[in-house]
């Protein structure tokens, strides 16, 4: 007797979810019906019972993700072994809403509102005063996203095409650039993760690798300071790794270089990335002489060994 109420409760958790109306649905119909949900909806409905949640935890969210314009990007590889299938959710769920593969950056060009005409300010050198077209750093619009640290000589502008150097590389998508002067210049931003998709749980169990990128140019006639500074922060602000570079080319081209770096095994706790950069000239000329920036980026990826998880593993992940 016991045994045939343990079939019963097995059969009816089974079948739980699939019969709709009286009628009972086979699995592939209803996992075609759960693919038209949004992922948003997705997450709430697994919840409904143990079939829907097997059902998206598997082949949908499979089958879901193909769609998404980051699938090619996550998966563009061959590993050994590696069965997308297996994939906790909540990997299925970031991939969908295209936290993978794209720039958490924003504001990478000055080009936020490039029609904006700045205030005038009065600049006063050795020889004679000029007026520069400068806003106060905290309100231009140009700097939007970024905290600017310091604004000395000329300070800031926004060039809408690089002078005195090539233009940018033609497969970044901004023609404008930051440029500094014969001081220092500096400014951050700060990457909140969990804003960007990449929850704490995502941070602490698969630890994405975090690419960190920036193009710079000189003048063809004058040397220059670039600097790059990328901290990986904690909840309390406090570094948990880093990445700091300086460059100075006091003789070079005028071509723009890439500055890169990949974190990776920084371990749990980290919450922001804290993005900084940089520079002046070298020769100390009035105007805007200094190093150029653009195109910052800040990207997640999935590590290899994450999709190479076994069955066991991707279990126990995927137990909410």
């Amino acid at each position: 007797m016991a045994s045939k109420e343990h079939q019963d409760i097995v059969e009816s958790d089974f079948t739980n979810g699939l019969i709709l109306f009286g009628n009972f649905l086979p699995e592939e119909v209803m996992s075609n019906i759960l693919h038209y949900l949004s992922w948003d909806d997705l997450l709430s409905v697994r919840l409904v019972c143990y079939s829907w949640k097997r059902l998206i935890d598997s082949s949908v969210s499979y089958e879901k993700i193909k769609e998404c314009k980051s699938y090619k990007a996550c998966f563009a590889f061959n590993i050994k072994g590696f069965n997308p299938e297996r994939l906790p959710f909540y990997l299925y769920y970031a991939i969908g809403k295209n936290v993978f593969g794209n720039n958490h950056l924003k504001n990478a060009f000055g080009s936020g509102e490039i029609s904006h005409v700045c205030n005038t300010r009065r600049s006063v050198g050795r020889r004679r005063a000029r007026d520069l077209r400068m806003c106060s750093d905290v309100n231009c619009p140009r700097y939007k996203h970024w905290s600017v640290l310091s604004s000395l000589g000329d300070g800031w502008t926004v060039e809408t095409v690089p002078v005195g150097s090539q233009p940018l590389p033609e497969h970044l998508e901004g023609r404008s650039c930051f440029v500094t002067s014969f001081a220092e210049c500096s400014k951050q931003q700060s990457i909140k993760l969990s804003e960007c998709g990449l929850s704490p749980k995502i941070m602490d169990e698969i630890q994405p690798h975090i690419e960190v990128s920036e193009w710079y140019a000189r003048r063809f006639d004058c040397g220059i300071v670039y600097r790059l500074k990328v901290s990986l922060l904690d909840i309390n602000k406090e570094v948990v790794d880093l990445f700091d570079k300086e460059i100075v080319e006091n003789l070079g081209d005028d071509e723009w270089h890439q500055v890169s770096h990949t974190f990776k095994n920084y371990g749990p706790g980290v919450r922001f990335v804290l993005f900084k950069h940089g520079g002046q000239d070298t020769q100390f000329w009035a105007g805007h002489y200094g190093s150029k920036m653009a195109g910052g980026s800040v990207i997640a990826r999935i590590p290899e060994e994450v999709l190479q998880l076994d069955d066991e593993s991707s279990e126990t992940m995927n137990t909410v």
